[in-house]
């Protein structure tokens, strides 16, 4: 099995595989962390602001 340990700067994400056990250590209490899990939509995303949206017109 393959170990890989990695560091994630403040305001980064990582991509991991929801089939795959994942721990975390943080390296002070004041750390947060949001963790999501969803099917990718393959649709093109536009952000502007607080708002996202499929195009910049919209």
């Amino acid at each position: 099995m393959k170990i890989e340990f990695f560091t994630l700067s403040a305001k980064h994400s990582a991509e991991v595989d929801a089939m795959i056990g994942v721990d975390l250590t943080a390296c002070d209490s004041d750390r947060q962390l949001v963790m999501l899990q969803g099917t990718p939509i393959n649709e093109t995303l536009v952000q502007y602001g607080p708002f996202v949206m499929n195009t910049q017109n919209e």
